[in-house]
């Protein structure tokens, strides 16, 4: 029972610190920078914040994933929707390992570059924001799903 409720928090908090953070780096820090420093400023601080929030996803990733896998073999969830779960988190995981190692660190190498790198930089900005964007879309689904098909203390 307690190999349960562990991996069921430990789900949880992992899945929402991931997607939570995510949310709060697209709609709240990433406008707000913007909108009061100027925007080369405003680039450096929302860069710096998706890097280190990127090292943080690879935790919360590997966490929820990790918490995800023991669920589904102790009957946390129902019958349905077991392994679409875990497809979706190596999904999330996926992505982020994509957008964290390999288009964070080459959008901060063109940074510098001024007006040399910038188409690159930005079709670079373009992808990383569909990236981060689908990443957290299927957060959201997998905390709702997850949230859905919990068992019921009664076993329902």
């Amino acid at each position: 029972m307690i190999l349960v409720r562990a991996s069921t928090a430990l789900h949880f908090i992992a899945l929402a610190l991931w997607v939570g953070g995510l949310a709060a780096i697209a709609f709240a820090v990433a406008p707000t920078a913007f909108q009061v420093a100027p925007r080369e400023t405003a680039g450096l601080v929302v860069g710096d914040s998706l890097r280190a929030f990127g090292r943080m996803e690879l935790v919360f990733g590997a966490l929820a994933l990790f918490s995800a896998v023991i669920c589904q073999f102790v009957g946390v969830w129902g019958p349905r929707v077991r392994w679409p779960r875990i497809l979706a988190l190596v999904a999330m995981a996926g992505l982020s390992l994509f957008y964290t190692q390999s288009v964070y660190p080459r959008m901060a190498e063109l940074r510098p570059t001024g007006s040399q790198g910038k188409a690159e930089f930005d079709r670079l900005h373009r992808l990383s924001t569909r990236v981060v964007g689908a990443n957290l879309l299927l957060g959201i689904a997998v905390l709702g799903v997850s949230a859905a098909t919990m068992k019921t203390p009664e076993g329902s």
